[in-house]
């Protein structure tokens, strides 16, 4: 059993009794603005797993520093992903049956301040939690 484990888990991996607890995959619900923005907004709503680079991803594509504004951690895939299509959906020109005022500037980037943004992702989680898709 002793050598099935190291062929299984390498060295430097901790064990818990032979077993590697695995951890889960966190999806971050995030908002971006500029950094200078102070929460004015433009704002860009998306999932990703590893935050950090995507922050740099989108940095890479504008002159203007970014800033992460907020970030809600999920471990379920669809949860994340059904929060976001809410607040994207939700934050379009009125035109679609979104809000009124907002209107979608490119792909993800919205003229919407990060706080109505998360204003409708916290509809989106307050429900999942209700339903008990997310823990509370």
């Amino acid at each position: 059993m002793q050598a099935e484990s190291s062929l299984l888990y390498p060295k430097h991996e901790p064990r818990n009794n032979g077993l590697r607890s695995p951890q889960p995959t966190i999806f971050w619900l995030y908002c971006i603005e500029e950094a200078d923005a102070r929460g004015a907004g433009p704002c860009k709503v998306g999932v990703a797993t590893h935050l950090n680079k995507r922050l740099s991803s989108l940095q890479g594509g504008n002159w203007r520093p970014l800033s992460i504004v907020w970030k809600v951690g999920l471990i379920d895939r669809d949860a994340a992903l059904q929060v976001e299509a809410f607040c994207l959906q939700t934050l379009r020109p009125s035109v679609y049956g979104g809000m009124k005022g907002v209107r979608r500037l490119k792909s993800e980037w919205l003229d919407a301040t990060p706080e109505v943004a998360l204003e409708r992702a916290r509809i989106v989680l307050d429900a999942l939690k209700e339903e008990g898709v997310l823990a509370a």
